[in-house]
């Protein structure tokens, strides 16, 4: 079905079909189904999803999943979380070093507080 859309000094026709810039997954090349807005591919009746990124030379990467590269994207990423329940695989954390320690408090811990709980009615 064509539509129009309302412009300044009329309506410029929009058809769908004809919408050349289709999305395509960064890793596996999947072109992304026909939509009328991007907005409508992250939907979830779609589920592609969009991450944003800084490349090598500072500039911003944008980069479009599918939905079941989306998924294995997820479970690379340092702290997700698998199928299992189980964190997944992070790369190890930096040696200590001289900045790493915080310096030791100089305050008196807090007073404990009793918990006051209101009575039952």
């Amino acid at each position: 079905m064509k539509r129009a859309l309302p412009v300044a000094g009329g309506e410029l026709p929009c058809d769908p079909d004809s919408r050349v810039d289709r999305e395509t997954c960064a890793d596996c090349g999947k072109e992304a189904p026909q939509t009328e807005t991007n907005y409508t591919l992250i939907s979830a009746q779609f589920g592609w999803r969009l991450t944003r990124s800084t490349d090598a030379s500072g500039g911003v990467l944008v980069e479009w999943r599918c939905p079941v590269c989306w998924r294995e994207f997820k479970k690379r990423r340092p702290g997700s979380i698998t199928s299992n329940g189980m964190p997944a695989a992070s790369p190890p954390p930096p040696p200590p070093g001289p900045s790493s320690t915080p310096p030791p408090s100089t305050r008196a811990p807090l007073p404990a507080v009793p918990v006051r709980r209101s009575p039952k009615h």
